[in-house]
């Protein structure tokens, strides 16, 4: 195992065993590759392959050695007692397309059959109403046993069918915090999009974020990073206004600027829209929520 800590004391790197964006078992610290400044980069302790920035995205071990040091990579590895060579190359594999009726299949057998009240504790403490959410956005709990167990089962549909989901950590202590659907590559879709009629739309990041704003107001990128299949998504549906809404961390700013400029180029005006605050939109209350979208109007 790659000793990730010594390397960071070695090379004089700050680092977090605890406290903000920080999880069990793993050690953060701000992330070089976007300029972060709140510990989103992590590296899980006991599989330092195991890379992830919360804000742009998933790395790898030997990214962030070479960022950090001019050695020779596996010379690195041998110096803080890699076991292996197995985690130096490490290439994505391409996911597989996998049929919507497996989709629906995998989702639906996942889902509890007993009683949603856990679920619904975790969606009060968020200030959500429990019962709009099971039944606007076909909402369910994760089964009592297996991979998704103490997780929000959260379907995402594409022209009336179920094309990914996302299972949500309520604990708070499960890695990753969101799992996708397997096979499945969920940023080919935007979360919310079969409910907006109107010619305008809100784009936030994540699925809670679309719940609070409401169904047929805004849409979600699932995280600060597009793709060009999502910008197609919203050229397609002929959207005259776009209120981008993203958190206020500078590296979702970047984002949010970038996505502007690039919708802008399809003659679809759009504007940024910024809290005062740190608070992502999921965080607002009804009213905070009823407030920004009377704003944006």
């Amino acid at each position: 195992m790659f000793d990730i800590i010594q390397f960071y004391q070695d090379h004089k790197v700050d680092y977090y065993l605890g406290g903000k964006n920080v999880m069990e078992g793993w050690v953060n610290i701000n992330c070089p590759f976007c300029d972060d400044q709140s510990n989103h980069l992590g590296v899980f302790i006991r599989r330092p392959r195991k890379i992830k920035c919360w804000r742009c995205g998933e790395h790898n071990l030997p990214e962030l050695l070479s960022y950090f040091s001019d050695k020779n990579i596996k010379y690195l590895y041998k110096e803080y007692k890699a076991e292996g060579e197995e985690e130096i190359v490490h290439q994505k594999k391409e996911k597989p397309v996998i049929p919507i009726e497996k989709i629906r299949k995998e989702f639906e057998e996942n889902c509890t059959r007993a009683s949603n009240e856990i679920y619904a504790n975790y969606l009060r403490k968020r200030n959500f109403r429990p019962a709009e959410i099971f039944r606007d956005w076909k909402v369910q709990g994760g089964t009592q046993m297996g991979e998704y167990r103490y997780r929000l089962m959260i379907p995402v549909y594409h022209n009336g069918e179920i094309v990914s989901f996302q299972a949500r950590d309520i604990t708070g202590k499960q890695d990753p915090k969101y799992i996708t659907c397997h096979g499945t590559n969920i940023k080919n879709y935007l979360y919310g999009l079969d409910y907006v009629q109107r010619d305008r739309v809100i784009i936030t990041e994540g699925v809670t974020d679309v719940w609070r704003l409401g169904k047929g107001i805004a849409i979600a990128t699932f995280g600060i990073e597009y793709v060009s299949k999502q910008i197609e998504l919203i050229v397609k549906k002929d959207f005259k206004y776009v209120t981008v809404f993203f958190d206020s961390e500078p590296q979702a700013q970047r984002a949010a600027s970038k996505l502007i400029n690039h919708l802008e180029l399809f003659g679809i005006h759009s504007t940024n829209f910024i809290m005062g605050d740190e608070r992502d939109p999921a965080d607002l209350s009804e009213e905070e929520a009823e407030e920004v979208i009377s704003k944006i109007k």
